[in-house]
């Protein structure tokens, strides 16, 4: 109990005290003498023995030293006892003493062992900022080098009349007397030419619109899920007039005229039932299709339905599992029968997510199932009207370095450092970024693709398979300018005509109706120095030679009128 240094002399007093009574107690007091008295020999005390007894023998006492011992014994003893009393007051306060120690080292040792982290973390973190600076750097050098430009050097060593000057001022490229008719600021901010894989973006844009896989649209909240999606809808449907769209959204959204044709169901918690009723309606149509032969199946017109927000909608649907419409819809199975087996039929699923974990889409079986989805990435920054800045990168950089969305190490490296060169040109100029999992995975500057927002579904036929009950019609309204600001929508029209995705400037079909845009489209694509021969087949559709040279004659008195800066009369 007494684990100190008055342990010892405790058990050195016990010792002595007992050993000091245990002697005290067998020696004896008197000194005694045996005598003898006639035949008889006794033994007394010798202040008993009487004066005439025959001395016979002395035995010594040890009176005093008993007394000794047993003084001794006895303070051992007592000083034992106050030692242990005072011990087992002191005991409680020592214990607690030695837990406030225990902890302390605990702590000491949990404190040091945050320190060392805290410092490894640190260093591993300025190592990989140096690598990361020095992995940049190597792409910018790759990059500087493949364009035949020591990267040395500040000023770029161009070749022939062209000089940085004259990628803001292309007047060098045309006669000194029209090179004013075209310079100016939309050539020095050139919408939709702002990276050179903008072309690509709006290439794959035009792939999955067409694809009969379901599709997976994945951004942050303000990545230009709303204006992408607007495009792929208007995509389809110039490919396929007939193609016949479904949307459950969270948001009162005009979804390029769908709302008003009654094609867009508002989710309402209080009215489960009409979201159930249209994902049900969808599936009968695919439910309807898969009974048909094989020869019937051919050139089946699209079926999509487009689950916007619904990530926040299935949460709410699984909140409600113990609703009465809830639990007797089978809702889950028939959108996996669309996603797994609705390819065949031409009926697909398009939605919308923050997140592209499979659980965000109702899943919970392997990896694999993402396979039947094309994925589309989003991310983007820019600074709304009250001055509040939307960085939505994060969602877009995790799915590129997630192993599961890109299986291959040296794809994923090329991808990362891809995205992190086309950042600052995005966040400059509130531009989104695009990744994409079409073979090979890309990575690119989205395509300005806003003004389909403002196109309408009118070519969806009166006589498609009408909504059912409790579907949402509502007026036609056009949608805000969801990101970039202060940019002209007639530059949006640029990487398409440019693309020749789109007819003629000038001609009849071209989309933008009014005389003065198309003039201004007109300037924009001269300013790209493309030559006369390719500005006047993008702008009039016209080829020298042959039997419609005169056409091309014609046309390229128009562009010298053009750029000479007449506005009026420019159709052949």
């Amino acid at each position: 109990m007494l684990a100190n240094k008055n342990q010892a002399i405790v058990s050195g007093l016990l010792g002595l005290g007992v050993a000091s009574l245990a002697v005290a107690t067998a020696l004896p007091f008197n000194d005694r003498i045996e005598f003898r008295i006639g035949n008889r020999i006794e033994s007394q005390p010798a202040w008993l023995v009487p004066p005439k007894a025959e001395f016979r023998a002395v035995e010594r006492g040890y009176g005093g030293i008993k007394i000794l011992l047993a003084v001794v014994g006895t303070g051992g003893m007592f000083l034992t006892m106050l030692i242990a009393r005072n011990e087992g007051e002191f005991e409680p306060v020592r214990q607690r003493i030695k837990q406030y120690k225990n902890r302390a080292y605990e702590f000491g040792h949990a404190a040091e062992s945050a320190y060392q982290m805290s410092t490894t973390q640190t260093r591993y973190k300025k190592l990989a900022e140096a690598d990361e600076v020095e992995f940049e750097g190597q792409i910018e050098a790759a990059y500087m080098e493949s364009l035949g430009v020591d990267p040395q050097q500040q000023q770029p060593a161009l070749t022939g009349t062209t000089t940085l000057d004259s990628v803001a001022n292309p007047g060098d490229k045309v006669e000194p007397s029209t090179a004013s008719a075209i310079a100016g600021n939309e050539t020095a901010t050139t919408p939709g030419l702002l990276h050179p894989s903008e072309a690509k973006a709006l290439s794959i844009l035009h792939q999955l619109a067409g694809s009969r896989m379901s599709l997976l649209l994945i951004a942050g909240t303000g990545g230009g899920k709303t204006v992408t999606q607007a495009a792929l809808i208007s995509l389809l449907l110039e490919k396929c007039p007939k193609a016949e769209f479904w949307v459950i959204s969270q948001k009162n959204d005009n979804y390029c005229g769908l709302k008003g044709k009654g094609r867009v169901t508002i989710f309402d918690i209080n009215e489960v039932k009409t979201t159930l009723d249209i994902i049900h309606h969808v599936w009968g149509i695919y439910n309807t299709r898969r009974m048909l032969t094989e020869d019937k199946r051919k050139n089946l017109s699209p079926v999509r339905l487009l689950l916007a927000d619904w990530l926040s909608i299935n949460s709410a649907l699984e909140k409600l599992a113990s609703h009465p419409d809830v639990k007797a819809s089978n809702y889950l199975v028939e959108l996996a029968d669309i996603v797994f087996n609705g390819r065949d039929f031409n009926v697909c699923l398009w939605a919308d997510l923050q997140s592209f974990f499979l659980k965000a889409i109702w899943m919970e079986a392997d990896s694999n199932s993402r396979q039947n989805f094309n994925l589309l990435g989003l991310g983007n920054y820019y600074t709304d009207e009250f001055g509040c800045v939307n960085d939505s990168y994060g969602v877009l950089s995790n799915m590129i370095g997630n192993r599961y969305m890109v299986e291959n190490k040296d794809t994923r490296t090329r991808l990362i450092a891809e995205f992190n060169a086309l950042k600052p040109i995005s966040k400059q100029n509130e531009r989104p970024i695009l990744l994409s999992t079409l073979e090979p995975p890309s990575v690119c500057l989205q395509a300005d693709v806003r003004h389909y927002q403002n196109t309408s579904s009118n070519d969806v036929p009166d006589t498609q398979t009408h909504p059912p009950s409790g579907t949402i019609e509502q007026d036609t309204e056009t949608a805000g300018n969801p990101y970039g600001k202060g940019v002209d929508d007639v530059g949006s029209f640029l990487v398409q005509v440019l693309s020749e995705t789109l007819s003629p400037v000038f001609s009849e079909e071209f989309p933008l109706k009014e005389h003065d845009q198309r003039v201004r489209l007109a300037k924009l694509v001269i300013a790209q120095n493309l030559g006369k021969e390719k500005t006047i087949f993008l702008l009039w559709g016209a080829r020298p030679g042959g039997r419609n040279h005169h056409l091309y004659t014609d046309a390229r008195e128009m562009l010298e009128k053009l750029i000479k800066g007449e506005n009026n009369g420019y159709k052949c």
